[in-house]
């Protein structure tokens, strides 16, 4: 009954009591649905895979993991980075590297270049580079013309302001060489010149007094490939322009003075070339005999003597000579009888310090030595030659084989003065030999000794 009183006494408005009853089973209380809430995620929480652990992850877990992953993140992106600055680098620098090296070669190269160029071809010097032959060398003073004596040329009364040195040309040609200054500004004639050679030293001083050269680049060292010249030299000295000329070997000289065209001309000769005999491209070809196959005589040597030359005879000294001393001068052998011989055979052999090259002889008269031998320097194309005649020959060796050439089979002719054995020209029994030499040296006839019997005319050539 109390029950019944209490809910009566609750329930003085039936109509407002069923209302709250329905409100307040539509609309739980907060804590029921936060606690239900909280069991709900507990539940899912404990779920795991009947294959896999259970975790045991708590929220912070998870939040430390996610920030250990940003930063992980992060350090890749930061190596990433370094290692991309760093290839960048790498590759600047090994472009850079390559691009200095070209430029180092390029300027090397340039500078190589340039270094030849101005040996042989600078502001104010034209040096020739090629022998020439004696038809382009112009006028040819006489041999008797060339001295070594020391001379004065022009006037100090023809000084002016406006002359100056402009350009020195060098030639080299067959028999001689030449070098010729160039002076512009010129009015009333040469100025004052002298020229002064120095045996001891083999050098000529040629000095312009009170001019200049038009551009101060000439004066310097030029240094010459071909010829006498080894270097010239060009300086002001004293309120003179001095050229120091360095030659290789002694020289003399003739000077040739055009005041009309402002040129001092110098013509050279070396004391080799003042003993030997010219040839030229003009000249007509040796005029070899019968014998001699039309394929020997097509590979003679360029411009020759002329037949006339080569068939007249040999001058022998008065008496018996057999022997010579080294030197570059015309070197004779006589056997002081007249007799002729039969060429057998040729020898060769290297010494090291020279070169000797030997033809051997049968006698067919009174005696087996040659009646009479030259030897000589000669000069062709620019090539240098000694050329041997000999006198008597009434059978020559290459002649009867159809050879011009001698053979030096396997030897090594790198270090001998020597490049080849040619005959020439057969006529009236003279046979004459050109041996090509590497360069200008000491040679030495002889007819001292023998080989197998036979009479051997020796050629040895110094290194």
């Amino acid at each position: 009954m109390q029950t019944r009183a209490t809910r009566a006494s609750h329930s003085e408005n039936p109509a407002q009591e069923m209302e709250d009853n329905t409100s307040e089973m539509l609309q739980p209380s907060e804590s029921i649905v936060e606690k239900e809430v909280s069991s709900r995620f507990k539940d899912l929480a404990n779920i795991t895979h009947p294959h896999s652990k259970k975790s045991n992850l708590s929220p912070m877990r998870y939040s430390q993991m996610e920030e250990d992953s940003s930063e992980t993140r992060k350090r890749l992106m930061r190596v990433g980075i370094f290692a991309a600055v760093i290839i960048v680098v790498g590759i600047g620098a090994i472009l850079l590297i390559e691009s200095a090296s070209k430029q180092r070669v390029t300027n090397t190269t340039a500078q190589s270049s340039s270094s030849a160029a101005a040996a042989v071809n600078i502001i104010g010097y034209d040096i020739g580079r090629t022998v020439l032959t004696d038809d382009n060398a112009g006028a040819i003073p006489k041999i008797a013309d060339f001295n070594t004596s020391k001379l004065s040329l022009g006037s100090a009364a023809n000084l002016n302001a406006d002359i100056a040195i402009e350009n020195l040309e060098y030639r080299v040609y067959s028999t001689l060489s030449k070098l010729k200054w160039e002076l512009g500004g010129l009015s009333s004639g040469f100025p004052a010149t002298t020229l002064d050679y120095i045996p001891a030293t083999k050098k000529l001083v040629v000095s312009f007094v009170g001019i200049d050269v038009v551009n101060p680049v000439m004066l310097t060292t030029v240094s010459a490939t071909i010829g006498p010249i080894k270097s010239i030299t060009a300086s002001s000295v004293d309120g003179k322009i001095q050229y120091e000329i360095t030659f290789s070997e002694d020289i003399k000289y003739v000077p040739v003075l055009d005041a009309a065209k402002g040129t001092l001309e110098l013509a050279i000769k070396t004391n080799v070339q003042l003993n030997i005999t010219a040839t030229s491209s003009s000249a007509a070809s040796v005029s070899s005999v019968s014998s001699v196959s039309s394929a020997a005589r097509t590979s003679s040597v360029g411009s020759t003597v002329s037949s006339a030359a080569s068939a007249s005879s040999v001058s022998a000294p008065a008496g018996q000579k057999l022997d010579n001393s080294f030197s570059r001068n015309l070197q004779n052998i006589a056997s002081g009888q007249a007799n002729t011989v039969l060429m057998r055979n040729y020898f060769y052999q290297d010494f090291g310090p020279k070169f000797e090259f030997s033809w051997t002889f049968n006698g067919t008269g009174a005696g087996s030595i040659p009646p009479a031998a030259t030897a000589k320097y000669i000069v062709d194309e620019g090539s240098n030659y000694i050329e041997v005649k000999v006198e008597g020959v009434a059978e020559d060796f290459f002649q009867a084989r159809g050879m011009t050439n001698a053979s030096f089979g396997s030897l090594n002719l790198a270090y001998a003065n020597i490049i080849s054995v040619t005959l020439k020209s057969r006529a009236n029994n003279i046979s004459t030999y050109w041996v090509k030499v590497k360069g200008i040296a000491d040679f030495r006839l002889h007819a001292t000794g023998t080989r197998n019997d036979q009479q051997k005319l020796t050629l040895e050539i110094k290194d």
